[in-house]
């Protein structure tokens, strides 16, 4: 028996290996101990930081604005892009979005693009302004992003994908609570409107840029 890392859950830690070794099977442990950790970070971080793995992702035109000046209905993504980010969504247990996302766009948060489960969605609602959300939704009206990673942590939500607007990605940026960041970028330029959040701090092994 070959295996990469030792299980963080206290629970269960070591109770495998002993069963294996009793059984006078060998287990030889911390075989690419880092690249394991890689593949089960959302797992790890979980039980180790008490948090679920978070990934910010938005999507900016190519001269680095969200959203144009005028208001109305705008694609920033291809469709390479689109279907991409729907892969995404499969991948993750949820996908959040604020109040302000929520009113304008009245997003579906699903993988309509991809095949795969849909991940749960949530809207943070931290002026409690919001009187409509669909029932299988999680409505949260947490007023800081510790508060709302905790109550993720005891849904045992293992990862969420952030998908804005900006003032939500800017407050997961200004705790340092995040631990992916993922960027579509447009080839068409806006020329004004909403700048988008400039790349915070992170490892590039966790930076993910698309461009057309």
């Amino acid at each position: 028996m070959v295996c990469c890392n030792d299980d963080p859950n206290p629970l269960v830690a070591g109770n495998g290996f002993r069963k294996l070794e009793a059984a006078g099977i060998e287990v030889v442990r911390h075989v690419l101990e880092e690249e394991g950790r890689e593949l089960n970070r959302r797992f790890f971080t979980f039980m180790e930081q008490r948090r679920p793995y978070v990934i910010l992702k938005w999507a900016e035109s190519a001269d680095g604005f969200m959203a144009p000046a005028a208001a109305g209905p705008y694609w920033l993504s291809t469709q390479p892009q689109n279907c991409l980010n729907h892969r995404w969504r499969t991948e993750e247990a949820a996908i959040l979005v604020g109040s302000e996302t929520f009113l304008k766009d009245k997003p579906s948060l699903t993988p309509r693009h991809y095949i795969g489960p849909a991940p749960q969605p949530i809207v943070l609602d931290r002026r409690g302004r919001l009187s409509d959300v669909p029932a299988h939704w999680l409505h949260l009206c947490c007023q800081t992003i510790p508060e709302v990673l905790q109550e993720l942590y005891e849904s045992k939500i293992q990862s969420v994908i952030v998908e804005g607007g900006r003032q939500v990605l800017d407050a997961f940026i200004a705790c340092g609570l995040y631990d992916e960041v993922r960027i579509l970028r447009s080839p068409q330029p806006l020329g004004s409107g909403l700048p988008a959040p400039e790349i915070p701090p992170i490892d590039s092994n966790h930076l993910i840029i698309i461009d057309p």
